[in-house]
């Protein structure tokens, strides 16, 4: 029998759902999965601590706004590399 004929596919076939049922059907206790603990994060030094108040956002929001204004405006869409050949 040849591993491509019918049979050998009826057999292949049949043989996988009655190995599916056997696995389910088995009486071993189910994986149970170990509890996770919290992730314990250190606090920060005091030299890594920010003491002011944070001036990113501020400087950040006027570079942006001067970048705005740097942008050029689209240009308008191009006409056709070469005029439309008609026959």
């Amino acid at each position: 029998m040849s591993p491509t004929s019918p049979r050998a596919l009826l057999a292949l076939t049949l043989l996988a759902p009655l190995l599916w049922l056997a696995g389910c059907a088995s009486s071993s206790p189910p994986a149970v999965l170990p509890l996770h603990q919290q992730a314990i994060i250190p606090p920060l030094p005091a030299q890594a601590r920010q003491t002011g108040s944070p001036t990113y956002s501020a400087s950040a929001s006027s570079a942006i706004e001067q970048w705005l204004l740097m942008l050029t405006p689209p240009s308008s869409p191009a006409g056709p590399a070469s005029a439309p050949t008609t026959r």
